[in-house]
């Protein structure tokens, strides 16, 4: 799975979105990944379109990629993280391209 993207929401605070900015910021340096972009200025159409799923906190309605909704942090441990991979391998192999919206 490659990550294209963090998308932050619009309803952040300048400072909750400075705070997040760090904290993304500090992940991508201790995963390696510098060449994942933060998109905080709303414009996310474009990376939407290109990815297969969506991991987010908040349902996007009408959004044409499978969405994978976790509204907390998942479960803890090796099964947390199975249950996270199991669920994106399910959207994957749902019928069509887009669309759908699966919880955990």
């Amino acid at each position: 799975m490659k990550i294209s993207a963090v998308i932050l929401y619009d309803k952040l605070t300048a400072d909750e979105k400075d705070a997040v900015i760090a904290a993304v910021e500090e992940w991508k340096k201790a995963a390696r990944l510098p060449d994942v972009p933060i998109i905080a200025d709303g414009d996310y159409k474009n990376c939407l379109e290109q990815a297969d799923v969506l991991l987010t906190t908040d349902e996007l309605p009408g959004n044409p990629v499978k969405q994978f909704f976790i509204p907390m942090v998942p479960l803890a441990g090796t099964d947390g993280e199975l249950i996270v991979m199991r669920t994106i391998y399910r959207l994957l192999c749902r019928y069509g391209n887009k669309g759908g919206i699966a919880y955990a």
